[in-house]
C-alpha cells in the first residue's frame, strides 16, 4: 500500500506516524513517569518533615523526662513534714512581708501522674514596695523546695508607690510519703 505512494508522500507519512508515536510515548510513559518521580519527591518531602517533627518531639519528650527525674529528686529530698503553705509562711517572715499578707489560700489537686498530687497556694500581699517583691519571686524560685510561681499579678496601691501583688505557686508532692 505504501508502494503507491511516490517517495515525498512516504516520507510525510513516515514523519508523521513517528510524531504521532513520541506523542503517545510522551503522554503515556514519559509524562506518567515525570509525574510519578514528583510524587515521590513530594512525599520523600512529606516524610523528612514528619521525621524532623518526631526528632524535634523526641528532644522535647526527653527534656521534659529530665526535667521530671529532677524535680522528683528534689521532692524526694526534701522534708517529709514539708507544706507549700508553711514554706511560704515561713518565707514571708523571713523577707519581713508577714504583716503584708492579706490571704494565703491552699488547695491541692491530683496529678495525671499517678501517686502525685499538685499543691497549690495563692497568696496576696498588700502595700508592699517593689524590692519585697522581687525578694520573695527570687526566694520562691530560687529554694531547693521544687516550687514554682504559675501566676503573678503586680497593681499599684495608692500613690506611694507600693503594689499589691497576688501569687499563685505550686509543687508536687508525693502521695507514697
Amino acid at each position: 500500500m505504501i508502494t503507491r505512494f511516490s517517495r515525498r508522500e512516504r516520507i510525510m507519512i513516515l514523519t508523521a506516524m513517528s510524531v504521532i508515536a513520541i506523542a503517545i510515548i510522551t503522554h503515556f510513559i514519559i509524562f506518567p513517569a515525570i509525574d510519578k518521580k514528583e510524587n515521590i519527591i513530594h512525599r520523600i518531602t512529606i516524610k523528612q518533615k514528619e521525621l524532623y517533627e518526631m526528632e524535634s518531639l523526641k528532644l522535647r519528650y526527653n527534656k521534659i523526662r529530665q526535667a521530671e527525674i529532677a524535680e522528683k529528686a528534689i521532692v524526694m529530698k526534701r522534708d517529709a513534714s514539708f507544706t507549700l503553705f508553711s514554706f511560704l509562711d515561713q518565707l514571708a517572715r523571713t523577707i519581713q512581708v508577714r504583716q503584708n499578707v492579706a490571704y494565703m489560700k491552699p488547695s491541692a489537686r491530683k496529678s495525671d501522674i499517678s501517686g502525685v498530687t499538685i499543691s497549690n497556694v495563692k497568696v496576696k500581699l498588700d502595700n508592699l514596695l517593689i524590692d519585697k517583691v522581687v525578694d520573695l519571686i527570687n526566694a520562691i524560685e530560687t529554694s531547693e523546695n521544687g516550687v514554682h510561681i504559675t501566676s503573678l499579678s503586680l497593681a499599684a496601691s495608692g500613690n506611694d508607690r507600693k503594689l499589691t501583688a497576688v501569687i499563685e505557686t505550686e509543687t508536687i508532692v508525693l502521695d507514697e510519703r
